[in-house]
């Protein structure tokens, strides 16, 4: 039986407050790089006093915003620490289990793994196997039991994430973007992720969080949050980011009966209004919302320097020539992949990895290998838009929502084998 303490006249289980005192750690790394020790320290020793609570499953979203700041003494990796303690707690269970319908990607990955990262990379090769199966076992046993559970601290995470990136503001990038063919220095909000576009992968995913589930009873509490995270979003200048939530609100527009017409057509309106008035507001001084008109007008202005390439910040040309590397292959390279290019490392034919997810996994997996996980994904995405249509459930059009999210992002983003992105393609 787990303790409790009487504050006033709240009970407050000493686990949930052990568990407060996790996700709030990381901002003290807002006050010094050896804080993140301190954060460090703590987060592990509250998480091995919470191990053989069912709590302890609540940690791991904390990582998916912190895993690179978190370091213990002798610079080891907090995330690493918590990963096989979470691995030890899962095996521990009764029944350990992996879902049968995980079975035929966890199967690629795993020769992926043997087969081709083990003679470039012994540790990563162990690192991808150990990952996937962890992310699978955490699904099968945590997630699909937990899920409004999991996405209440997915999305603490997440404000927490924003909170650090406003705190810490030197973290931003300034980048030059060409509005008619000048150049202008925009800031660029990467809350407590390395990279903009990755931060509005996972920030799109709290908002429909949010959105979609009943996290937040208190509706104030909910509207503040929302706020906070679309200005964040709004602050990465990702032009990404917020397409994709526009046509996630209008996928949700469509699909759910409880929105009201009005507010779709009040939408409209802004929106419409903001569009005319970009270049006005991008000669303003407005906080992030100058910044991120300056941004949309460097994507609608075509100046002589201007072309398709340019309004994909060079990902295209990468395209091209990845993309006929794989199609000068042999047969056999075609169809069954194995390259070695990964968020993680990559060999030295390439000079970077694709910036697109479909095409690394041809290079990697091959032909067939991409076929089969493509098939799965969308076997999945399919189950959960028809489980929605029947039963009326906004966790499976959160769950069709993520898998949107996904194809989205994939076709700007190299995505494996980071395991946040491995954990929202297999969910």
């Amino acid at each position: 039986m787990e303790k409790t303490m009487t504050l006033s006249s709240f009970k407050i289980k000493l686990a949930d407050v052990c568990i407060g005192i996790i996700y709030v750690a990381p901002l003290l790394v807002v006050l010094g790089p050896n804080f993140s020790y301190i954060s460090s320290i703590i987060i592990i020793s509250l998480s091995i006093i919470l191990w053989r609570s069912h709590r302890f499953f609540r940690i791991l979203p904390v990582f998916i915003f912190f895993s690179g700041q978190l370091m213990l003494p002798g610079d080891i990796s907090a995330y690493r620490v918590f990963t096989f303690l979470l691995f030890l707690k899962l095996l521990y269970l009764k029944k350990p289990s992996i879902e049968k319908k995980h079975l035929l990607p966890l199967i690629i990955t795993l020769l992926y793994g043997v087969a081709v990262v083990l003679y470039f990379d012994v540790t990563l090769s162990f690192i991808i196997i150990f990952e996937i199966v962890l992310i699978l076992l955490y699904i099968s046993m945590f997630i699909r039991k937990n899920f409004h559970e999991f996405f209440t601290y997915y999305v603490t995470g997440a404000v927490i994430s924003c909170v650090f990136g406003w705190m810490m503001q030197e973290r931003a990038i300034n980048a030059l973007i060409s509005i008619d063919n000048e150049w202008v220095e925009v800031s660029r909000f990467l809350g407590s992720l390395p990279d903009p576009n990755y931060f509005g992968f996972f920030i799109n995913i709290a908002i429909f969080s949010i959105i979609l589930l009943n996290i937040f009873k208190n509706t104030q509490i909910k509207i503040v949050i929302l706020i906070l995270l679309y200005v964040s979003l709004f602050a990465t200048l990702s032009i990404t980011g917020i397409l994709c939530n526009l046509l996630l609100l209008g996928i949700y527009f469509i699909l759910s009966d409880q929105v009201k017409k009005k507010y779709v057509l009040t939408m409209l309106l802004v929106g419409t209004f903001l569009l005319l008035n970009v270049n006005t507001i991008a000669n303003a001084d407005y906080p992030v919302v100058s910044d991120v008109a300056k941004r949309i007008q460097s994507q609608l202005s075509f100046g002589e320097t201007k072309d398709f390439s340019s309004l994909t910040s060079d990902r295209t040309d990468i395209w091209i020539i990845h993309f006929d590397y794989y199609l000068q292959q042999p047969v056999h390279k075609i169809l069954f992949g194995g390259n070695y290019l990964t968020d993680y490392g990559f060999e030295s034919k390439f000079k970077t990895v694709s910036h697109q997810a479909y095409i690394d996994m041809l290079l990697n997996f091959g032909l067939i290998g991409t076929l089969l996980m493509l098939f799965f994904f969308f076997h999945m995405a399919l189950y959960y838009f028809k489980k929605f249509k029947i039963e009326s459930n906004d966790k499976y059009l959160l769950l069709f929502i993520i898998k949107v999210i996904w194809v989205f992002y994939a076709f700007g983003l190299s995505m494996f084998p980071t395991w946040g992105f491995n954990l929202f393609f297999f969910l």
